[in-house]
């Protein structure tokens, strides 16, 4: 197996625990867009939005790729609060 192809391996490998470990955040964004219909709160809580990425961006150990991170963590965000908003039933 050439380098780049052991590479490639390692990429697909991650991208499967990526997509577990997306499929279990979702689930969870469900459990608390429920949470959140029944005590009658908002979808998006900007405090805990700033509260969380400054927390993650403070641990980030890899100063070149933190504008990366928080892009990613912006769609992340993003995608969770736009699941949130589905109509009962589906979140």
């Amino acid at each position: 197996m050439s380098e780049l192809e052991e590479y490639r391996r390692q990429i697909d490998g991650i991208d499967t625990e990526l997509a577990a470990l997306f499929c279990r955040r979702m689930e969870l964004v469900e459990k608390i867009a429920l949470c959140k219909r029944k005590a009658g709160l908002p979808t998006f809580d900007p405090a805990r939005e700033e509260s969380m990425k400054k927390r993650l961006c403070a641990s980030f150990e890899r100063a070149d790729l933190l504008p990366y991170y928080r892009e990613f963590l912006t769609t992340l965000l993003s995608l969770s609060k736009d699941y949130q908003k589905e109509p009962e039933g589906k979140a």
